[in-house]
């Protein structure tokens, strides 16, 4: 009995000395995890083991058994469960049976290895881990069983080890588990489950020192839920948008209550652009899907704060700025740690705030129409009365400048003047010319002052009064009727120097132009006008005041001429010492005839049929060209149009393509007949022939328009569009075309529109050797071919309109050719 006693004494002692060293670790655990966790579960399980071997080894008191109790006592304790542990565990195992055997070699054994067994079961089957007390009953009955069966004092003084340890090791696994439950909920929050504020100053202490992101969300107006729906209501709230909070954050990600309405999510890794996608998510799912409060649905607005760097009170600091920041300039927002240039302008941007909301609560409900703007004389808000006064609604003029508002030349006159009244007086008196969206022109007497925050001006506060229209010099109405009708205009005085152009003249003539004044007018002249024209107006204004006629002009920088209708005005200016203004009214020769075509419907023909012409050149021998070039032109002219209506293409190029693309075959007059109208299909050598069409009917279209002039504007440009489509309507959109082998973007759009219209028509036409394709068979060929033969965006389009696809008349047909299985036009 003395042997069981010593035996009992020593198993107290080691399960006490095991337990002494987990709570010396665990004191410690705080500034070993702050390097690596992975190191300090190393530590935690390998050094009691070390001291286990050691006291068994040397002091030879306790059986072998208590290694496996050890190993439950591990997988019991409240510990994370990554892989690496798991292997960790293995480990300890696969050494614990190796010493087992090495130490003894007697029956024994066999009782220890079966406790082997038990310890191995838990640390693969998560019940077992989770009910320890199954375990150590197993290790228990297994040593009662081996005495049962071979009674003797080592057997009995074994079983009590099992049983004394067992119990040691049992107790300490649920004091350490009620512990750790304590801890856990004095570092929760009992409402929405997340991480309280100690809490997650607990976690930023675990990782001080590393790489992480802080986001700082705050909600919007959370008081007026409140007080509007109940404290209920409130909680509500609150605990839906923390299960958003958890559902976007990942295992790693510390989800904190920070505050009352404040959440936080600590993210334990370096800032990437990846991160910044999944906040925008998170904001997103806070933000976009509305809370049900009372089977009704509220709408949760946030603003957050986003701070990266070192792992340190700073780094909250840093988010809280940036929410800072997000609410100064409205809330609802992200403030970003990237945006240093908003940050030095967020003083700015939140005075120009909080003086648009000043505006708005005092002139509301002002008579008096009042505008403001912001230190760039960006309109930021306007009252009602000004609303009613302009006829724009709030909406409309938001974002914009005033010179919205203008009518003609009057004000872009006067805005030099206001800017140097306001930047040196702060203040600026007088009138304005404007206009209403319902092209009635109105005058007002305008007061703008200057609105400061300190020395800085953040705003412009004006006053408008509508006042009956002065009498204007007629140089100003002139230049007023020309900016209406986006009439190319400009100024000159009595020297024929010229003194301001419209924006029209500048843009017809080059931005350049702007440097012209001051200069002679001759200098905007082209030197095709003979001198007769000029002794013609002068004549004319001499006697008349007025002049209209034909002037050739020169664009800027380039010598292409621009021949034009001018009308030309010369008048006294009004006031004392009045001199002789002359003000010129142009109208382009394209413009007239695009007029011409509008009125009469016909099409500008001349161009048209030349091109026709050349395309019938590469027609001889193959009759059935024709019919195909213009089904071509058609299918062109029916895609353009689509992609015009959606803004992708400007309306005035429509027709340009269409008449332009009759010409995209003009190259096979170089290809012999019998091969390019071969009935089978072509060889290798014999393709890569008929291929060399495309850049052979470039350079008959690039010969043409060398010859042409430069005043046949119109001509250059449909030519250039034809030239463009012949050398590049068989390029793909990933590069595999030819002959240039372009990518993407790189294919000009007309060719891009073409070679749609191209294979359209070679797919639903009769060929010699096959009958035309069914529209849905077309249709699935153009969807599988989007995004490598074709512009992915020019096919989107095609299947959104297929319904109104024009029909093809299959009695025409074209040459084709078959390569590899897949329809090429050549």
């Amino acid at each position: 009995m003395a042997g069981v006693a010593s035996s009992i004494m020593h198993s107290v002692w080691i399960s006490l000395g095991i337990i002494s060293v987990f709570e010396f670790l665990n004191m410690r655990e705080q500034a070993l995890q702050s390097s690596w966790s992975p190191v300090f579960d190393l530590l935690y399980d390998w050094i009691p083991m070390g001291f286990l071997v050691l006291w068994i080894e040397v002091m030879d008191g306790v059986g072998v058994v208590v290694l496996p109790l050890y190993i439950l006592l591990l997988t019991s304790l409240h510990r994370r469960r990554q892989w690496y542990r798991l292997v960790n565990l293995l480990v300890l195992w696969v050494l614990q049976v190796e010493l087992i055997v090495i130490w003894h070699r007697d029956p024994l054994d066999v009782m220890s290895l079966a406790c082997c067994g038990v310890s191995l079961l838990a640390i693969l089957w998560s019940p077992l881990r989770d009910k320890p007390g199954w375990g150590y009953l197993a290790v228990v009955a297994i040593g009662a069983v081996n005495w049962v069966l071979a009674p003797g004092v080592q057997r009995l003084s074994t079983l009590a080890e099992i049983i004394v340890v067992s119990a040691v090791f049992l107790l300490y696994v649920h004091d350490a588990r009620l512990r750790y439950k304590i801890r856990e909920e004095s570092e929760r929050d009992p409402l929405t489950g997340l991480l309280n504020r100690r809490g997650g100053e607990i976690w930023l202490q675990k990782h001080r020192g590393a790489e992480g992101v802080a986001v700082l969300v705050d909600l919007d107006d959370f008081k007026f839920i409140n007080d509007s729906f109940g404290h209920d209501a409130g909680d509500l709230v609150l605990q839906e948008t923390a299960r958003r909070f958890r559902a976007c954050a990942s295992p790693e990600t510390a989800a904190v209550r920070w505050g009352g309405d404040e959440f936080l999510l600590l993210i334990p890794q370096p800032w990437t652009p990846s991160l910044k996608l999944a906040i925008e998510r998170l904001f997103d799912a806070i933000s976009g899907t509305p809370v049900e409060v009372h089977n009704e649905p509220l709408m949760v607005r946030c603003s957050m704060g986003v701070g990266y760097g070192m792992v340190n009170d700073e780094l909250i600091t840093e988010a809280d700025r940036a929410l800072l920041r997000a609410k100064q300039v409205g809330k609802d927002r992200i403030g970003w740690p990237d945006a240093l240039e908003a940050f030095k302008s967020v003083w700015s941007e939140a005075s120009v705030y909080g003086f648009s909301r000043a505006f708005n609560h005092l002139t509301r409900n002002s008579a008096v129409p009042c505008l403001a703007t912001d230190a760039n004389y960006v309109i930021v808000d306007v009252n009602p009365a000004f609303e009613q006064l302009s006829g724009y609604s709030r909406r409309e003029l938001i974002g914009n400048k005033p010179s919205q508002l203008a009518a003609g030349e009057f004000n872009r006159s006067k805005y030099q003047e206001i800017r140097n009244a306001l930047e040196t007086d702060g203040c600026w008196e007088g009138q304005l010319c404007n206009q209403r969206p319902d092209g009635s022109v109105w005058w007002e007497d305008l007061t703008m002052s200057a609105i400061r925050v300190g020395e800085k001006v953040v705003g412009y506060w004006a006053i408008a009064r509508e006042v009956q229209a002065p009498r204007v010099p007629a140089a100003l109405r002139l230049m007023s009727f020309a900016e209406r009708y986006g009439l190319p205009a400009f100024v000159s005085d009595a020297h024929q120097r010229i003194q301001r152009v419209n924006g029209a003249f500048a843009t017809m003539y080059g931005k350049q132009v702007r440097n012209l004044v001051g200069k002679p007018v001759m200098e905007a002249r082209s030197p095709m006008m003979n001198r007769a024209k000029f002794e013609e107006m002068e004549r004319d204004l001499q006697e008349l005041g007025i002049w209209l006629g034909v002037t050739t002009n020169q664009r800027l920088p380039g010598s292409e001429v621009v021949p034009v209708v001018s009308g030309v005005v010369r008048s006294q200016t009004d006031g004392e010492g009045s001199e002789e203004e002359t003000v010129e009214i142009q109208v382009p020769l394209t413009r007239i005839i695009e007029e011409w075509e509008n009125i009469t419907g016909k099409s500008r023909s001349m161009e048209a049929i030349f091109l026709r012409a050349l395309a019938r050149v590469a027609e001889w021998g193959d009759p059935d060209l024709q019919a195909h070039v213009l089904r071509v032109s058609n299918y062109a002219r029916w895609l353009a149009t689509r992609l015009a209506e959606r803004n992708l293409l400007h309306l005035h190029d429509v027709e340009t393509i269409a008449v332009a693309s009759v010409t995209h075959d003009i190259g096979k007059v170089a290809i012999a007949r019998e091969v390019l109208l071969k009935p089978h299909h072509l060889q290798r050598e014999e393709y890569g022939y008929v291929k060399a069409h495309a850049l052979i009917g470039e350079q008959i279209l690039q010969s043409v328009l060398e010859n042409l002039p430069n005043f046949y504007e119109y001509s250059r440009a449909l030519v250039d569009c034809a030239r463009v489509i012949a050398g590049t309507h068989h390029e793909w959109w990933d590069g595999s075309g030819y002959p240039r082998g372009l990518l993407g973007e790189a294919i000009p759009l007309p060719g891009r529109i073409v070679a749609v219209a191209d294979v359209l028509d070679a797919l639903l036409s009769r060929r010699p050797y096959k009958d035309p394709w069914s529209k849905e068979r077309v249709r699935a060929y153009m969807q599988e071919h989007r995004g490598t033969q074709f512009d992915p965006q020019i096919i989107d389009v095609l299947l959104a309109e297929w319904d109104s696809l024009p029909d093809p008349k299959d009695s025409i047909s074209a040459t084709l050719a078959s390569k590899e299985g897949q329809i090429v036009e050549i």
